[in-house]
């Protein structure tokens, strides 16, 4: 299982909750987390999940509101 997913697993409990979720960019020395409750981690998927700094690199989470 995924780091992300895990977290969403253990987490996600409280749908108010932010969880810290681990930038997947692909770099393998980033150690970005990205703040989203489990609802607005599940709008994200299937793409990935990127820090603002590296929201140029790949799909953007369209934020609520």
């Amino acid at each position: 299982m995924g780091a992300n997913k895990f977290r969403a697993r253990v987490f996600g409990t409280d749908a108010a909750r932010l969880i810290g979720f681990v930038c997947e960019c692909g770099d393998p020395d980033c150690r970005r987390t990205v703040a989203l409750t489990l609802d607005e981690y599940t709008r994200v998927r299937p793409g990935l999940l990127l820090h603002d700094e590296h929201e140029e690199h790949g799909p953007q989470l369209q934020q609520a509101g």
